[in-house]
């Protein structure tokens, strides 16, 4: 997951095309007690979200211009870890 991350963002940039990342708010713990915006580092509390966390990271070093968008629970339900 990281290193295709990586490999769409030296790609776009090599093409002068703006990326638009998709994540998720899995790189969160859910212990903030309110709200997290863009700002908030990540804090994953599962190996899926420290993939997120990594892949947003990368993507964000390679294409600055990227757009990192975080989804909330696209596929999946209680007890099901995404």
């Amino acid at each position: 997951m990281v290193e295709g991350s990586a490999n769409v963002a030296r790609a776009a940039t090599a093409v002068g095309a703006r990326l638009v990342h998709v994540s998720t708010d899995v790189v969160f713990d859910g212990r903030k007690g309110c709200p997290y915006d863009e700002g908030d580092a990540p804090s994953p509390c599962t190996a899926y979200g420290h993939a997120k966390a990594d892949a947003e990271a990368r993507v964000g070093d390679i294409a600055p211009g990227a757009l990192i968008v975080r989804t909330s629970l696209i596929v999946g339900g209680p007890g099901h870890e995404p």
